[in-house]
C-alpha cells in the first residue's frame, strides 16, 4: 500500500520498484459480491459485513465505498472522498465502462 501511494515508482529507501505499479478495478453490486466472490473465497466473507455498511452509509455525491484486496493478501475496506467532484467522475465512469467493460485498470506508472 505505501508503495502504491508514492507519486513516483520509487520505493521509500530510493531504491526504484522493479515492476510497474496497476490497479484493476472491478465494479459489483453487494449481490454480485456474495455471489461470485463469497463462494470461493472465505476471505473474502470476513469483510462482508464491512463492506455492506460501508456500501449502505456512504453518500453517492461526495464519497465512495471501496474494498482493496492486494496481492499479499491484504484487505482494506472503507469510504473515501469521491475525487474529482460526483459529475465528472460520473462522466468518466461512463466512458470507461463504455470502453473497457466491466473492469478498468489504470497503469500508475504510465504518464
Amino acid at each position: 500500500l505505501a508503495e502504491m501511494s508514492l507519486p513516483v515508482p520509487i520505493m521509500a529507501n530510493g531504491r526504484p520498484l522493479t515492476k510497474k505499479r496497476g490497479i484493476l478495478m472491478h465494479f459489483l453490486t453487494m449481490e454480485e459480491y456474495n455471489q461470485e466472490l463469497c463462494k470461493d473465497d472465505f476471505e473474502m466473507v470476513t469483510v462482508r459485513n464491512q463492506l455492506d455498511n460501508a456500501v449502505k452509509e456512504y453518500k453517492e455525491s461526495e464519497q465512495l465505498a471501496l474494498m482493496m484486496r492486494f496481492r499479499c493478501g491484504h484487505i482494506a475496506v472503507g469510504v473515501t472522498k469521491l475525487v474529482p467532484d460526483y459529475s465528472l467522475c460520473k462522466t468518466l465512469g461512463k466512458e470507461y465502462f463504455e470502453n473497457a467493460g466491466a473492469a478498468v485498470q489504470l497503469n500508475i506508472d504510465d504518464v
